[in-house]
C-alpha cells in the first residue's frame, strides 16, 4: 500500500523531540546544513539519530518495526513453539517506556504542527470510528489473553492507525500465528 504524505523538507532549522526512548525533552534550536553531534557513551547520540530517521520517515510503521527488531527489543512472551520472542516490544519507542493515550511521541521542527506524533492505546479506548478496523486478518488463529493495542501516528494532519499484538503485562500469554500486522489507514 502506498502512502502518500507531504514531504518534510530536507533541512531542519530546528529540533524538538519528547518521550522518545531516553529522551523526555529535547529542543535544538538551531541546527546548521552540517550539524556535529558528540558526547559521552550511553548520553543518546543514537536516539536522535533514530529520532530524525522517524521524522525523515514520516512515522511509517515499517520504519519504527525495523528500529526495534535491529535492536532486539522484543516483549517478554514468546512465539508459539518456537521459545523465541515474536512481538516486538512498542513501549520501548517511549520515554521510560512508559505510554498512555495522554503521552505521544513528538518529533520535528519547534512548531508543534509540524511535528510527527506517534502514541499507543488499548484498542478498548477507541472511537467507534477508529474500531471499525478489519480485525479479523490480525488475530485469526491468534491465541490471545491480553489486551490488543493500537499504534497511532499522526503527521500533517492525517492519521494512520496499525493494530498491535502486544501487552504492558509481563504475566500475560499471548501466541502468534508467525503473521505479521497488516497496516490499517484512515
Amino acid at each position: 500500500m502506498s502512502e502518500s504524505y507531504p514531504v518534510p523538507e530536507l533541512h531542519l532549522a530546528n529540533l524538538s523531540i519528547e518521550n522518545f526512548r531516553g529522551i523526555q525533552r529535547l529542543n535544538i534550536p538551531r541546527l546548521g546544513r552540517v550539524t556535529l553531534v558528540a558526547g559521552k557513551n550511553s548520553v543518546g547520540k543514537t536516539t536522535l539519530l533514530d529520532a530524525v530517521r522517524i521524522y525523515a520517515s514520516r512515522g511509517q510503521y515499517v520504519h519504527l518495526r525495523q528500529l526495534l527488531a535491529s535492536r532486539e527489543e522484543y516483549a517478554p512472551f514468546t512465539g508459539r513453539g518456537n521459545g523465541k520472542p515474536s512481538e516486538l516490544d512498542w513501549s520501548r519507542l517511549f520515554y521510560e517506556r512508559r505510554f498512555a493515550p495522554n503521552v505521544s511521541i513528538a518529533i520535528g521542527p519547534n512548531q508543534a504542527n509540524e511535528r510527527i506524533a506517534i502514541r499507543m492505546m488499548p484498542m478498548s479506548d477507541l472511537t467507534a470510528e477508529q474500531a471499525r478496523l478489519p480485525l479479523g486478518d490480525v488475530i485469526d488463529d491468534d491465541v490471545i489473553d491480553a489486551p490488543l493495542y493500537v499504534l497511532s501516528a499522526n503527521y500533517g494532519g492525517k492519521e494512520r492507525t496499525y493494530p498491535l499484538l502486544f501487552t504492558y503485562d509481563p504475566s500475560a500469554s499471548v501466541v502468534r500465528s508467525g503473521r505479521d500486522t497488516s497496516l490499517y489507514q484512515r
